[in-house]
């Protein structure tokens, strides 16, 4: 059993490959973030800390008496945003600390690095997004505690994306959209166990969806293609098909409840390539912009599937001006301006998600 609570508000030196693969990564956000600096409306550069918190009853999974413990992972990041009339370029820069309360992991910290793009090619129509990914990871929160100076337990993964769409709208209350999401991504590390062939993989999820606002009666169709293919050619391609169509009421202003019916297939039951039903109900709960409870409960082709979540974010205020800072830090804040965006740190807020689903 395992319960996992999120929370946000907006060394051990990495092993060589993942340093290369950060490296790589901020050189080409520097590259790509040049020209646009140069043309840009509006850049800035903010920073936060996110944590989560995930307890189990059996955290040495595979290990006779295993001791519960609880994993506390905490990220600070800072991020830079660069937006010109067309193009949205971003990039972000992360440490993962991970904490063992009783010893069954080790104390880490891993890096993470991102850096993504999306340009309006086509006005309020066709949007081309693009990115790339360097990170390391546990490969098992509760997995084997690993040797002093290995990798075991710990996965290096790097990726590419691009994902093309049209998004337009037929009226204020009706839009449609056709996306495809691409991704290669290669894995290393994780033990002796890792299966090069299988580190490789290329994934793929192709949806086109029309969706009316609930005034009072909304509805929503939708079809999507998941492909997952690994670079060892004996492991079959699996590939989900499916086909919904969703129907909400406005109850009223703040309230929306609804029911979705489908039809879907796939590879992955290797004697089973018949369409199969799926149907469930779903509801929402907004009292404000800034609040949100949403449910479903649906039944799929390998059993009942469903999720809570709980949204809230709160503004904090505004970090204060240099004519509301003390005289002893004018020198330093407008020092810090030279190089640094007026608006960093902007409206500090503090976001709260909590969710569940099977």
């Amino acid at each position: 059993m395992a319960i996992t609570g999120r929370s946000k508000n907006r060394k051990r030196a990495g092993k060589r490959h993942v340093t290369t693969l950060a490296a790589a990564t901020t050189i080409a956000s520097l590259y790509m973030l040049a020209p646009t600096v140069a043309h840009a409306q509006k850049w800035s550069i903010d920073a936060g800390i996110g944590s989560q918190l995930t307890w189990s009853n059996n955290a040495e999974l595979g290990i006779a008496g295993g001791r519960e413990d609880t994993i506390l992972n905490v990220r600070p990041h800072v991020s830079m945003l660069v937006e010109g009339a067309k193009l949205r370029v971003s990039g972000t820069a992360a440490l993962n600390g991970i904490v063992s309360a009783n010893g069954t992991q080790p104390n880490r910290v891993l890096p993470e690095a991102d850096i993504g793009a999306r340009l309006e090619a086509i006005d309020r129509f066709l949007f081309l997004d693009a990115g790339a990914r360097a990170l390391q990871t546990s490969q098992d929160a509760f997995g084997a505690r690993p040797e002093a100076g290995t990798n075991a337990n710990t996965v290096t993964t790097g990726q590419l994306r691009f994902s093309p769409s049209i998004e337009s709208s037929i009226d204020s209350d009706t839009r449609y959209q056709l996306r495809s999401d691409n991704s290669w991504t290669r894995e290393s590390g994780g033990g002796a166990t890792a299966t090069p062939s299988l580190a490789e993989g290329y994934f793929a999820r192709h949806t086109a969806l029309v969706e009316h606002d609930p005034r009072p009666l909304g509805w929503r169709l939708e079809a999507e293609r998941q492909q997952t293919r690994y670079r060892d050619e004996t492991q079959p391609t699996l590939t989900i098909d499916l086909f919904r169509v969703r129907a909400d009421y406005a109850i009223n202003t703040d309230f929306t409840a609804g029911v979705r019916v489908g039809r879907e297939r796939t590879t992955l039951l290797l004697d089973d390539d018949a369409w199969h039903t799926l149907y469930g109900v779903e509801a929402r709960w907004q009292p404000s912009s800034t609040t949100s409870l949403s449910a479903f409960r649906e039944k799929r082709f390998y059993g009942p599937s469903w999720r809570l979540a709980f949204d809230h974010h709160t503004p904090l205020g505004r970090e204060p001006d240099v004519a509301d800072r003390p005289d002893a830090d004018l020198v330093a804040v407008r020092a810090a301006r030279g190089f640094l965006p007026r608006h960093i740190g902007g409206n500090r807020v503090l976001q709260f998600r909590l969710e569940a689903a099977e």
